[in-house]
Parts: C-alpha cells; sequence; structure tokens
C-alpha cells in the first residue's frame, strides 16, 4: 500500500479544473498543474497517472456539479418556468465565466472522443431534465423540441458568459429563453 496523499484530492481537482478552464487542456503544461495544485510533479503521476488522467477527473467533477443543478432543479415543487427561469439567471449572473465542460469539450472534440463523450451525455441528461420539467404542467405539445431549445439557449448562456460576458445581454437572453415556456 502507497504512502497517504500529501494533498487533498477534491481540492487538487478543483484547482485542476481551474487551470484547465482558463488555460485550456493543450495550454495547460504540467508545471502550470503543478504550481496551481501545490504538488510535486511525481506526485502528480504517482496520483492521476498523467495529465490526461488529472483532466479525466476533473471532467467527472464537473460532471458530478451538474448532476447536483439538475438534481436541485428536479427537486423544486413549483412551475416549470420559475425553474427554468432561475435555472438560466444563476447561469447568468456576475459569479458565472463560463462552463468548464463546455470549454474543454470544444477544445478537445475532435481529439478526445471521452471528454466529448461525457460532454454529451451532460448535456443530455440537462435535457432530460428539462423533458420531466416540462411534463410536470401535464401534456403539452413539443415537449422534446422544447427541451432542446431550453439546452440551447443555456449553451449560449454559458458560452457567452466566458466570450462575451455582458450581463445586460446574458439576462435578457436569460429572460427570452423561458419565452420557449409559453
Amino acid at each position: 500500500m502507497g504512502r497517504p496523499l500529501a494533498f487533498d484530492r477534491q481540492t487538487a481537482i478543483g484547482e485542476a479544473r481551474r487551470v484547465f478552464f482558463e488555460k485550456g487542456y493543450e495550454g495547460a503544461s504540467i508545471e502550470d498543474l503543478t504550481a496551481a495544485l501545490g504538488i510535486s510533479r511525481a506526485s502528480l503521476y504517482n496520483t492521476f497517472g498523467d495529465k490526461r488522467g488529472l483532466l479525466l477527473e476533473a471532467v467527472e467533477a464537473a460532471c458530478a456539479e451538474g448532476e447536483t443543478m439538475r438534481g436541485k432543479a428536479i427537486e423544486r415543487r413549483c412551475r416549470t418556468k420559475m425553474i427554468v427561469r432561475d435555472f438560466f439567471r444563476s447561469l447568468s449572473g456576475p459569479e458565472t465565466d463560463g462552463c468548464f465542460l463546455l470549454t474543454l469539450g470544444a477544445e478537445l472534440a475532435d481529439s478526445d472522443e471521452e471528454v466529448k463523450r461525457r460532454v454529451g451525455e451532460s448535456l443530455d441528461k440537462t435535457r432530460r431534465m428539462f423533458v420531466e420539467l416540462l411534463k410536470r404542467e401535464g401534456p403539452a405539445p413539443h415537449v422534446e423540441k422544447k427541451a432542446a431549445q431550453l439546452v440551447g439557449v443555456m449553451v449560449a448562456l454559458l458560452t457567452l458568459a466566458r466570450v462575451h460576458p455582458d450581463r445586460k445581454m446574458l439576462e435578457a437572453i436569460a429572460e427570452q429563453g423561458t419565452a420557449i415556456l409559453d
């Protein structure tokens, strides 16, 4: 049995997410990662296998965070429009600067099938969340189509939060996005 870790694995993964988000996977060097994580190169390799192993754990952590967000939305017992509005507002607020999964997914879509698959699964789970929320309101036409449109609004919000963080524009998109439910 190996020595216990001298650092907190979850904190390290969180720091790796920040570095990958800021620099991209290709732009993040091992030196960038070890400096941010406060660990040696050997510790990184012994713990995560390699840079990609660390990336996959960061992707998994982001997916788990998405599960938590979706779970909280599903647990709410109020009108679907209010839940979706609040969900979109949370994505367009000043504390949002984009999405780790979408940023890395866009960068690696052509070169890393595993990351592409996980990002796609996360988006599909979000679509299914919207379907479930829409069905709560009773029979409605075009539930699948509306859910797909809501995912599109979410992707737009998160992408624009990263590349053009104009809060007034993001708030307007979030508000207009709920009109899909009318």
